[in-house]
C-alpha cells in the first residue's frame, strides 16, 4: 500500500492526518481514528517523510505553502504594528506552526482584520 493510498483511506473515512513534529495526529470519529491508527502505525516512517515534504497538503485541506507564508507575513506585520519583541513574534509564529492546517485560513482572516482595525484606529 502506498503512502498516498493510506492518506486517501483516511480522507475517505473522514479522518484528517497532520504532521505534529515527529508524530502524526489523526482527527475524526473515534472509531475511525482507532482503526486507522492501528493500520498506519507500521507505516509511520514513510508517512512522516511524506508529510514533512508538504506534498500532501492540497489533499488534506487545500492549504498550500503560500497560505502559510502569507500567515507568517501577516504575523510579522501585526507584531511590528504592536511593537512586539522579536521573541514574542517568534512565539506567535511557533504557535501558528503547531496549529491544524485547516485553521490557517481563519488565522489569516484574524490577522488581516486586526491589521485593518489598527489602521482604522490610527486614522
Amino acid at each position: 500500500m502506498t503512502t498516498q493510498s493510506l492518506i486517501n483511506e483516511c480522507l475517505e473515512a473522514g479522518v484528517s492526518i497532520q504532521l505534529d513534529g515527529i508524530n502524526i495526529k489523526l482527527r475524526g470519529a473515534p472509531e475511525a481514528v482507532k482503526s486507522l491508527s492501528n493500520k498506519l502505525r507500521p507505516h509511520k516512517a514513510e508517512l512522516l517523510d511524506y508529510l514533512s515534504e508538504g506534498e500532501y497538503t492540497p489533499y488534506v485541506c487545500g492549504i498550500t505553502s503560500a497560505h502559510v507564508t502569507e500567515l507568517h507575513t501577516l504575523i510579522q506585520r501585526f507584531s511590528t504594528l504592536y511593537n512586539f519583541t522579536e521573541e514574542a513574534t517568534q512565539q506567535i509564529i511557533q504557535a501558528a506552526k503547531c496549529q491544524a492546517l485547516a485553521a490557517v485560513p481563519e488565522s489569516i482572516r484574524y490577522f488581516q482584520n486586526e491589521i485593518q482595525n489598527h489602521s482604522k484606529l490610527r486614522n
